[in-house]
């Protein structure tokens, strides 16, 4: 059976049945690139509320941190239709745009987890008195050195 490997008894070590390879299954295991996040805490599980809300606040700052890297770009594109900038340099510049843009997909692709939401929280600045309850923003505050 494709995907399947024998299962050895602990008496005689042969095959008793057949059981799920976890490599070959998407399905049994996580195969997302972080299952565990540094700052995650694997005993607290947000609601889906929460964790839909968390997604709503890192579309907003993915927006913002893109929009922030791409206007510098934009006034590029102005002052070279306008005669005022090398065509050579504008291709310099998206370039440098390109490179900034991969390291904000990196971000938030690969190194996000609560860490994020918290700097997409204080970045927007939308922390909530719930928020502030919450353990690990305790000490996610100390360590951002942010004020009461």
């Amino acid at each position: 059976m494709k995907g399947q490997v024998p299962h050895p008894t602990p008496k005689n070590g042969g095959t008793r049945g057949q059981v799920p390879h976890p490599t070959l299954q998407t399905g049994t295991m996580d195969l997302s690139p972080h299952p565990k996040r540094k700052g995650e805490s694997m005993k607290e599980k947000k609601s889906k509320a929460e964790r839909r809300r968390d997604r709503e606040i890192l579309e907003l700052y993915h927006k913002k941190v893109t929009e922030e890297a791409l206007e510098p770009l934009y006034e590029y594109f102005e002052q070279w239709k306008n005669g005022a900038y090398p065509y050579d340099e504008l291709t310099e510049r998206i370039h440098e745009f390109h490179k900034e843009n991969q390291e904000i997909y990196k971000k938030f692709n690969y190194h996000g987890g609560e860490m994020l939401v918290f700097e997409a929280k204080k970045e927007l600045d939308m922390f909530s008195e719930k928020d502030w309850e919450k353990e690990h923003y305790h000490r996610l505050k100390v360590l951002f050195n942010m004020d009461d």
